[in-house]
């Protein structure tokens, strides 16, 4: 196998461990209340589509192992079970000259009424001597892309499945926004004991400073440099931990996360819950700053964004679907 199937099969399984297992995992062990599934459903689609693409299209097509005897021969193609056929029953084949980043190569692709399977001279040592022993009795015809009935199956359930797996993003999309109103959102203090101040920083750029507060241990609550006209990194040198803070937050997320006295929305349990944010902060008579800018309330997310972004993938679907039906169907003979 060259090395650049090689590369994107393991590029590609890494993704899907990554999509169905490590993802997944983060967010079940994180700790919140309700997990943040905000980048899920894209990992989601992204790897268990970009892996289905590479299984059907590189690795389905490929011959697993072949084995010659005196009447005939036996064939095992990627996830398919080993059959043995008469080399009669071969009728024709084609072999094109392909190439790779690496090195050129030929491939022998061989048609029977009811299979067809595939040989590259990258992965098999001995193609010269398969060549002759399977295409003795057959003629050479041009390159036709061809698939059985099972294969086409496949094809379907895989597209059918991603479909409804976007599909199931896009509502989601939609469930979880929350319309933001054209008012600023009402804000209020919350007072509490400070555990923890800290400096948020990404690649050593400063975004914002972040507070724990000590019976509210299930959320962080987080002040955006963007939000204020003055620099805050001040609050770094002058807040006090184990002293009481007040927080300036929206009412919405005081009643709905803190006192629980109405309820959450979707997008409201499963986009961020942890986080809070924060326009104010004052602490005794030496820190005492709010934000002059107005203040909405979370949309949580762009529905119409994930539709046009999803859409395309469902168009891309689509258009798979077609051009699987459009291949020439090898009907298996009663």
């Amino acid at each position: 196998m060259s090395r650049t199937r090689i590369l994107w099969q393991t590029l590609g399984f890494l993704l899907l461990f990554l999509s169905l297992f490590v993802i997944p995992a983060g967010i079940a062990l994180s700790g919140a209340r309700y997990p943040d599934l905000s980048v899920l459903p894209i990992f989601w689609v992204l790897g268990i589509g970009f892996v289905g693409a590479i299984v059907l299209l590189e690795m389905k097509p490929q011959t697993v192992s072949i084995e010659l005897s005196e009447t005939g021969f036996t064939v095992k193609k990627w996830g398919s079970r080993a059959t043995h056929y008469p080399y009669s029953a071969i009728t024709s084949y084609n072999e094109r000259r392909q190439f790779d980043r690496a090195s050129a190569f030929d491939e022998l692709t061989l048609y029977m009424p009811t299979n067809w399977f595939m040989l590259r001279s990258n992965v098999f040592r001995d193609y010269p001597y398969l060549k002759a022993q399977l295409t003795q009795d057959a003629r050479p015809v041009p390159y036709r892309r061809v698939i059985t009935q099972t294969e086409r199956m496949q094809f379907r359930w895989f597209l059918s499945g991603m479909a409804l797996l976007i599909i199931t993003s896009i509502v989601f999309g939609f469930v979880a926004h929350n319309p933001s109103g054209k008012n600023p959102a009402p804000l209020g203090p919350f007072t509490a004991l400070l555990d923890e101040v800290r400096a948020v920083e990404a690649k050593s750029n400063f975004k914002g400073v972040s507070f724990r507060l000590n019976r509210w241990s299930d959320h962080w609550f987080y002040a955006s440099r963007q939000d204020f006209d003055q620099d805050i990194r001040f609050l770094l040198r002058y807040i006090r931990p184990n002293r009481p803070v007040t927080l300036l937050l929206r009412e919405s997320d005081i009643q709905k996360k803190l006192l629980e006295t109405e309820p959450l929305t979707v997008g409201d349990k499963y986009f961020d819950y942890k986080r809070i944010e924060v326009f104010g902060i004052r602490q005794g008579n030496d820190i005492n700053l709010s934000t002059t800018q107005p203040v909405y309330e979370p949309t949580r997310t762009r529905p119409y964004r994930w539709l046009l972004f999803y859409g395309m993938l469902l168009v891309l679907c689509g258009t798979c679907w077609v051009w699987t039906e459009q291949q020439q169907l090898l009907i298996q003979a009663s």
